[in-house]
């Protein structure tokens, strides 16, 4: 069992037998535990099917099943909570804090407060407006790790004109 992702053998599964034989043995079941952990199955050597010993002693068989990692896309209306298992069947990789709705959602506030000399505030007295920002996270789902965050668009203020105040002039446009 191969991790494509990390190039790293996951796992060596030893079968003996007699020639011939069916070994009772198929990457079925150990094909599933590892999606549970969050793998996906790239190709089994197997097919599925039950391994049968042959008749060359001189050779040993060896099959490959490749796994490589399964990515979550995560958005903020999911409210994955931290800590908490990704794949519930398994003790496997938790949600990151970067999956979180807080993680994923961002206000950018703005106040403008317009100031005569004498530290007085002049009427009218200002702007307050924000902008929302969303993200959507990859995740991988075998390490728990957040490997990507995409915001949506850029996005600027509009542009506010200092109001006139009798008697002074602004020194911002």
């Amino acid at each position: 069992y191969i991790d494509d992702t990390t190039g790293k053998t996951l796992k060596t599964k030893p079968l003996s037998g007699k020639t011939n034989a069916k070994s009772g043995y198929t990457t079925a079941k150990d094909i599933q535990d590892y999606q549970a952990l969050g793998y996906k199955l790239i190709s089994d050597d197997t097919n599925g099917a039950e391994i049968v010993f042959d008749n060359d002693d001189a050779v040993n068989q060896a099959y490959k099943i490749h796994l490589a990692h399964d990515y979550a896309t995560v958005t903020s209306d999911m409210n994955k909570q931290a800590g908490t298992p990704i794949n519930p069947d398994k003790n496997g990789a938790k949600w990151p804090e970067g999956s979180t709705k807080s993680a994923l959602q961002h206000d950018v506030k703005r106040n403008i407060t317009y100031v005569v000399v004498n530290g007085k505030k002049s009427a009218p007295t200002g702007v307050n407006d924000s902008l929302h920002y969303e993200a959507a996270a990859t995740v991988d789902k075998v390490t728990g790790q957040v490997v990507k965050t995409v915001w949506s668009a850029p996005q600027d203020f509009k542009d506010v004109a200092t109001p006139a105040v009798k008697g002074y002039t602004a020194d911002k446009k």
